[in-house]
């Protein structure tokens, strides 16, 4: 008799779950940021992803690569809304590659308690867009010669140390003057102030 193909039905520890929802809420991650984060390790018995479990996700689907980058497959996907509950997953695009790796580094600085108060780009768009002070921002008139108005932070996360939410945004060199110009705004009408710009 044949054996059953090995399929993953649930994630089986904390890092398989926390790699997953590090790829939700920033897109992407090398593949060697992956297996140094949530791989095993003497310090993280039963709690890292095995190279057997490793192989099994991406032959599953619940992670696929494309060379040395590695992002949430269609399963791991399903797995996230509907045994997880999760919602507003980060927009990534394969052109925004280098911002988007740049936003996991620093996702991976935080610990994992601070990691799951992080707040997506789409979430926050979705929290302050029907905000009457999120409208009248839109609209100043300083922001009008703007080509594309673009107000919402990559993401936010919230400090111990300042109790409360700090906007977080990765800059590159397409960025703008008026481009960042923008982020701090929402950052001073929506978070005291308070901006992380990397």
């Amino acid at each position: 008799m044949a054996r059953k193909p090995k399929v993953i039905t649930h994630l089986m520890n904390n890092g398989e779950r926390q790699l997953c929802k590090a790829l939700w809420r920033t897109g992407v991650i090398t593949e060697k940021d992956a297996l140094k984060h949530f791989g095993v390790s003497e310090e993280r018995r039963g709690y890292g992803i095995t190279d057997k479990r490793w192989n099994l996700m991406l032959k599953d689907g619940v992670l696929k690569k494309q060379g040395q980058y590695v992002f949430l497959g269609d399963k791991g996907d399903n797995y996230l809304r509907n045994k997880m509950g999760m919602t507003n997953k980060y927009n990534s695009k394969i052109e925004h590659i280098k911002h988007d790796l740049k936003l996991n580094k620093c996702y991976l600085e935080f610990s994992e308690t601070q990691r799951e108060t992080w707040k997506t780009e789409t979430e926050i768009r979705s929290k302050l867009s029907s905000q009457q002070k999120y409208h009248d921002m839109y609209y100043d008139s300083r922001f009008d010669d703007s080509t594309r108005k673009n107000f919402i932070p990559d993401a936010t996360y919230y400090s111990e140390e300042l109790q409360q939410e700090v906007a977080l945004e990765v800059v590159t060199s397409s960025y703008s003057d008026m481009d960042i110009a923008m982020k701090r705004e929402t950052a001073n009408r929506f978070y005291n102030g308070h901006f992380y710009q990397i």
